[in-house]
């Protein structure tokens, strides 16, 4: 996010994921103590928020469960934020972490995706539960 390393605390490596496209994450644990103030490039970064995690304790929590070209089943969150949709890798690294560390606990509406490329779910369009 174009910060020096010298505002950053690296607290430890988070677990990994594979995406859905088949790139690994290797997220990393830091406590920042910069000013928020990034310089990115737009190449890069499409854009960021700050994000309360708090937030996600009453956020609409979607999912759902796509299956592509003869893969395995695979469950994609949604949460609808005023900043706009959290989902995909960002949002399976932050539900796992959550889950984990500050027992979150809530389970998302399952629903059937509205769209047909990614991001394959939009809470704005009309759509259906799954049961």
């Amino acid at each position: 996010m174009g910060e020096s390393s010298s505002f950053l605390e690296v607290l430890g490596e988070y677990n990994g994921i594979f995406t859905f496209t088949g790139f690994h994450i290797s997220p990393f644990i830091a406590r920042y103590k910069g000013s928020f103030l990034f310089n990115t490039n737009p190449e890069e970064v499409e854009r960021f928020i700050l994000l309360d995690l708090n937030l996600l304790e009453s956020s609409p929590f979607y999912s759902i469960r796509i299956r592509r070209s003869g893969a395995n089943e695979i469950e994609i969150y949604y949460f609808d934020l005023k900043e706009g949709l959290l989902w995909g890798a960002t949002g399976r690294i932050i539900v796992n972490f959550l889950r984990e560390h500050a027992h979150f606990n809530r389970e998302p509406i399952f629903v059937e995706p509205n769209l047909s490329s990614p991001p394959f779910f939009d809470p704005s369009r009309k759509f259906s539960r799954k049961n």
